[in-house]
């Protein structure tokens, strides 16, 4: 592949999910506070569990937002693959349907479900998507264990100069 087209702005790119640590550990402090209060023994069952599913989450959340930032970091210094062209194949995810959304762009085949989330892109055409049938983009992604790709930043031309 040549040089990429230096025109192009980013209509989506990957932000991490990190509020969710916060909320459980926010969660955590609140059953904290009303179980400090308490004196019976449910109370402090409550605020065991409570707290041990809080701690728990946050730590799965923090290893995963330690993968994140290395993923970020690899998006941020340009060291993820980039592909542009065309948008080739495509297949819409039907309306309240469970199959996948998918379609190639020079060679790379992307799918993706509205329902799930994969730390990417994963909004379909009827959901209010912006991937379209033979629209010009320049997608980063990062290539999964199982040979799919996730979806980081998607870019349109912004001088509307490529077909």
């Amino acid at each position: 592949m040549g040089a990429l087209n230096p025109h192009f702005v980013a209509i989506y790119q990957y932000r991490p999910p990190w509020v969710l640590l916060g909320a459980f550990w926010g969660m955590a402090i609140v059953t904290l506070g009303w179980g400090v209060k308490t004196r019976s023994v449910q109370g402090r069952l409550l605020l065991g569990f409570t707290c041990g599913v809080a701690t728990l989450v946050s730590l799965i959340g923090t290893v995963d937002g330690l993968l994140d930032l290395r993923t970020l970091r690899l998006l941020r210094t340009g060291q993820l693959p980039v592909v542009e062209g065309k948008v080739e194949h495509f297949v819409p995810e039907p309306d309240g349907s469970h199959s996948d959304e998918h379609f190639e762009v020079g060679g790379v085949n992307f799918a993706y479900r509205q329902s799930v989330d994969p730390g990417g892109y994963h909004q379909g055409l009827s959901y209010g998507g912006i991937v379209r049938p033979n629209q010009y983009l320049r997608i980063t992604y990062l290539s999964d264990q199982r040979g799919g790709s996730r979806i980081l930043k998607i870019e349109i031309d912004s001088t509307g100069s490529l077909p």
